[in-house]
C-alpha cells in the first residue's frame, strides 16, 4: 500500500505561519478536544515539523491560551459593534444577555475549555483572558449605569452583586449544553426571563418609597428573590 503523501511545505512568513497554527490549533481542540490534541498532529495537518511550533509556543497550553485569547476578541468585538446600533436601557440588557448566550451557543467546546483549562488554573488572573472577561462582564456594570444615570433605576443598585447573578445564571442555565450533556440550549427564552426579572428589580418604580439607609437593603433583597425565581425557571 503506498504511503499517503506528505503535505507540500510552503515557505511563509512569520506571522503566516503563526497564524496557520493558531487556526489549526483551534479546528483540532474543538474537534478532537484539547487532551487528544497533540503538536505533532497539529504540524502534520500544516505540513511541518513539531519543533516548528515550539519557536513560537513554550508549551501546548500557550498554544491554547492564544487560541482562546482570539476567540474572545472577536466576541467582544462583535458585541461592541452590535451593541452600538441598539438604543433603550431594556433593549441594550436584554441584547447583552442574548449576545452571551449565542456565544456559548456558537461554540460551546472552547467555552468549555475555558472553564476546563483557563478558569481554573492558579494564574488565571495573570492571563490575557481574565483581562478580556473583565472588559466583556464590564457590559453589565456600564448598562446599569446608564440606567441609573436616566433615573430608571435606583442610584444605589448592587452593581457587582447583580453582575455576578448575570453571568452565574446563564451560566448556570448553560453549563449542560457547554459540557457536552444536552443537545438544546433555548437562548431566546433564557434571555427573555433572565433580562425581564433584573431589569424590573432595578427599577426605581418597583421600590416603595424608602429611606437612604434602607433602600439598598430593599434592592438587596428584591435580587435575591430574583436570583430564586431563576433558578426554578423551567428551562
Amino acid at each position: 500500500m503506498p504511503q499517503a503523501a506528505k503535505k507540500k511545505r510552503v515557505r511563509q512568513k512569520p506571522e503566516e505561519r503563526l497564524a496557520e497554527i493558531i487556526k489549526i490549533s483551534h479546528q483540532m481542540f474543538v474537534e478532537k478536544g484539547y487532551e487528544a490534541t497533540s503538536m505533532a498532529e497539529v504540524a502534520n495537518e500544516i505540513g511541518i515539523v513539531e519543533g516548528t511550533i515550539y519557536r513560537y509556543f513554550k508549551t501546548k497550553k500557550d498554544v491554547l491560551l492564544v487560541v482562546l485569547e482570539k476567540w474572545y476578541d472577536n466576541a467582544l468585538a462583535d458585541y461592541e459593534q452590535n451593541l452600538a446600533g441598539i438604543t433603550g436601557v431594556k433593549n441594550r440588557m436584554h441584547f447583552m444577555i442574548w449576545h452571551h448566550l449565542k456565544v456559548l451557543q456558537a461554540d460551546p467546546v472552547l467555552c468549555d475549555l475555558i472553564v476546563q483549562h483557563v478558569r481554573a488554573s492558579d494564574d488565571y488572573e495573570t492571563t490575557k483572558i481574565f483581562q478580556l472577561n473583565k472588559s466583556y462582564s464590564s457590559a453589565v456594570d456600564r448598562i446599569i449605569k446608564e440606567g441609573i444615570a436616566e433615573g430608571i433605576f435606583v442610584e444605589d443598585a448592587p452593581i457587582a452583586l447583580v453582575r455576578d447573578m448575570v453571568y452565574g445564571g446563564v451560566e448556570y442555565h448553560s453549563w449542560r449544553y457547554v459540557s457536552g450533556r444536552s443537545k438544546r440550549l433555548d437562548v431566546d427564552k433564557i434571555a427573555n426571563q433572565i433580562s425581564h426579572f433584573v431589569y424590573k428589580a432595578l427599577l426605581i418604580e418597583n421600590s416603595e418609597p424608602v429611606s437612604s439607609d434602607t433602600s439598598n437593603d430593599l434592592v438587596l433583597a428584591k435580587l435575591n428573590t430574583l436570583e430564586a425565581k431563576i433558578d426554578k425557571l423551567n428551562l
